[in-house]
């Protein structure tokens, strides 16, 4: 376990209750950042596991999965539906049919819209090294608090949500992220 010489400030309360749930939940904490509030996870499924969360209440999440994961499209679909707080997919239950030629993230986006989801594509272009990447962002109507999750078709996940009262909703966030990654072991 991580030394957690944080205060109860602020920031330091939610902090150190996500770090307690993470532990807890068997998830190794480590590189913590503390000026920044970002620490990562260690685990066997990922590449990177990265957590941020600002002053302000705002929670980043990223996730990227290993190159050994196998990690499929519905496998991504139970996630993004965990951190939006939606239904989550059972395994065996029966998923939409996609296009043809839909991409991973083509294929979860399909799912997503099925399911009632807002489903947007963002592109963005980088002018400097000339490469265009696209990418699916996801919420959920029902509960816009759960903020937006976005996937590539390399199998990132992207978290980004925001909370008035970070302190109130530190362990929900810390179980949504083990949640997630339990679904992917």
């Amino acid at each position: 376990m991580v030394e957690t010489d944080i205060d109860d400030t602020q920031s330091g309360a939610p902090m150190r209750a996500m770090i307690e749930t993470l532990t807890g939940r068997g998830f190794n904490v480590r590189d913590l950042e503390w000026e920044s509030l970002v620490f990562d996870l260690d685990g066997a499924n990922f590449r990177r596991c990265e957590l941020q969360v600002g002053f302000s209440g705002n929670v980043v999440w990223e996730y990227l999965p290993s190159k050994d994961a196998h990690i499929g499209s519905a496998d991504i679909s139970r996630m993004v539906l965990r951190l939006l707080g939606a239904h989550t997919i059972i395994p065996g239950e029966p998923h939409t049919k996609p296009h043809p030629q839909a991409t991973p993230k083509g294929a979860v986006a399909h799912e997503m819209k099925a399911r009632g989801l807002g489903v947007e594509i963002n592109v963005l272009i980088d002018n400097i090294v000339y490469t265009v990447d696209a990418l699916i962002e996801v919420t959920n109507p029902a509960k816009r608090e759960r903020g937006v999750v976005s996937v590539t078709d390399d199998g990132a996940i992207y978290w980004e949500c925001e909370f008035e009262e970070l302190t109130e909703h530190a362990t929900e966030i810390a179980d949504t992220i083990a949640d997630v990654l339990e679904l992917c072991q």
